[in-house]
């Protein structure tokens, strides 16, 4: 039993991919961009989920990681296809999801780079039981400082492009 039980653990943990090697893998094909963003919902008790739209082809990515509690105010990093993007969702909990169309903010990230569009910063404002959700951003060069040691392997293998 003692040996099916390591043999088990061992194919596990085989399987299990380092944070390392997924993002040498995230690099490994310059027609995907990378998006590096730092995102927080000040003082929201729950975590969010920012939905964005490709201009181009209307295909919807959820940036899951952004801002969750363990991600507030850290700099996360997603692989996306290049283009033109366009904030669309708020995502909460109970299928709450206030459109972002409103905002008319869009950036664009160029295959073969890390794209650093700013820290986001989303304020949720609650009022007759509806949600909107007021937005700013601001490009902080801590944040690519944070960055360039996160994310080192990165940014030694495609150039880092900043607003």
């Amino acid at each position: 039993m003692r040996r099916l039980t390591i043999l088990l653990s061992a194919i596990l943990l085989s399987g299990c991919i380092t944070t390392k090697q997924k993002y040498i893998q995230m690099v490994s094909d310059p027609k995907f961009a990378i998006l590096l963003v730092k995102g927080d919902n000040q003082k929201a008790a729950l975590s969010a989920t920012v939905e964005i739209k490709n201009i181009k082809t209307g295909q919807k990515t959820h940036l899951n990681d952004m801002i969750r509690h363990g991600n507030r105010g850290k700099p996360v990093v997603f692989k996306l296809e290049p283009g033109v993007y366009k904030l669309s969702r708020y995502l909460l909990y109970n299928n709450v999801k206030p459109s972002l169309d409103h905002l008319n903010y869009f950036f664009s990230v160029e295959a073969g780079k890390v794209n650093y569009v700013g820290d986001w910063s989303f304020k949720e404002q609650w009022g007759s039981g509806a949600l909107d959700v007021d937005f700013s951003v601001k490009y902080n060069p801590e944040t690519i400082n944070t960055a360039k040691q996160t994310f080192d392997i990165l940014l030694t293998k495609w150039k880092l492009k900043s607003y």
